[in-house]
């Protein structure tokens, strides 16, 4: 036991004791590192059957029904008329819909309550509303701010029961 106890005595002495135990936690960090990560693989470009099956599923999502149209205020008699450029929208029961509301002039919003739809438009960026029309029937798509919806500035979305 005394040589034992010599022989740590004169590596620490030599500075050697310390490179041992620098070296054991190196060995601890990295091994901890290959547990902690587990065995993944590293990721892999996708082969040419992968691509193509992102392709067909892509293809069965349903084309969306598109509709452009302007928000915007327009003055008629001195008096500022908040209005859409569009009054209605036709779609069936199930379609995905998407619309793009541009806003022109003064600041707008567009809801469209049954469908949970409530967002800011910002006045010269195309704002692109994404949704299913999952029920039939008329809905009043609108502009929340203050007094814009009285004025007018709202339109209907008639829903054909499929």
């Amino acid at each position: 036991m005394d040589n034992l106890e010599n022989s740590l005595e004169q590596k620490e002495r030599s500075g050697q004791g310390r490179y041992y135990w620098l070296f054991g936690l190196i060995i601890i960090l990295i091994a901890g590192a290959f547990i902690f990560t587990g065995d993944k693989e590293p990721a892999l470009a996708p082969t040419n059957n992968e691509v193509d099956s992102d392709l067909a599923s892509e293809e069965e999502m349903p084309t969306a029904k598109e509709f452009a149209f302007d928000s915007f205020v327009e003055m008629v008699d001195g008096e500022a008329r908040p209005q859409f450029s569009r009054d209605a929208i036709t779609v069936n029961q199930g379609d995905l819909v998407r619309l793009k509301v541009t806003v022109t002039s003064g600041r707008h919003s567009f809801y469209l309550d049954e469908f949970g739809i409530a967002v800011d438009t910002p006045t010269g960026e195309e704002t692109v509303i994404e949704f299913v029309a999952d029920q039939s029937g008329k809905f009043i798509y609108y502009c929340n701010m203050p007094g814009h919806r009285e004025a007018g500035h709202f339109g209907t979305l008639i829903v054909l029961e499929a």
